[in-house]
């Protein structure tokens, strides 16, 4: 089973200088519903949103202060909306479940992946010598067809757009992430194949949010 890069939730609330001060009389294990709450997505097990800009934020410092290479991947499941309205919501809450469990497949446990909102799911790598970018999206799409191949009624496939950092990269999450949304919507809409990357040289500012 895939795990955040901490041994536990209250241990990555800590990591990441999140402080519960209003919870000291709360139990250990009232403690960690809360921190749980708080960081992780209730359907897919994942980080949240808000679990993944504390993650990553700490890991893209890392990677800036030892001058190593990392990548973010931006991805959202095609025809999600299509899966609702076909099969209802619950079959598109499986959807997301499959999708998760395609990520926790394929990045590994030092990895930092997360639901980012609806169907956008979000991964940040912090060393690309173990495995190229384009290996790594093969495997997801993989992976990912792999959980479809149970469900016969649709196939699961995902648009994804990749982002590299670098000495001589980008100099923010929040960019990091823009220009993988942007390398996304661009494949989406010049119809490309599912998988798109592209390695940015040039600097993009943006706040860290």
């Amino acid at each position: 089973m895939h795990t955040s890069p901490y041994r536990s939730l209250p241990s990555f609330a800590s990591a990441v200088g999140v402080r519960f001060s209003w919870s000291r009389g709360l139990g250990a294990r009232a403690q960690r519903a809360l921190v749980r709450w708080a960081f992780r997505d209730d359907l897919t097990g994942v980080l949240n949103r808000r679990g993944f800009r504390l993650a990553a934020a700490r890991r893209l410092s890392v990677a800036r202060r030892r001058g190593r290479p990392l990548l973010v991947f931006f991805a959202d499941l095609d025809g999600f909306k299509r899966i609702n309205d076909t099969f209802g919501h619950r079959e598109g809450d499986r959807a997301l479940v499959r999708t998760a469990s395609a990520f926790r497949k394929t990045f590994r446990k030092t990895d930092v992946i997360a639901r980012f909102g609806g169907d956008e799911f979000v991964a940040l790598v912090t060393d690309e010598s173990a495995c190229s970018a384009d290996a790594l999206c093969r495997r997801l799409q993989q992976n990912l067809a792999h959980a479809a191949d149970e469900e016969s009624r649709y196939c699961l496939s995902l648009s994804v757009g990749v982002v590299r950092h670098g000495p001589d990269g980008l100099p923010s999450l929040h960019a990091l992430i823009a220009a993988a949304d942007e390398q996304l919507y661009a494949r989406k809409h010049k119809r490309l194949p599912s998988v798109f990357f592209a390695e940015r040289r040039r600097r993009l500012r943006g706040p860290l949010r």
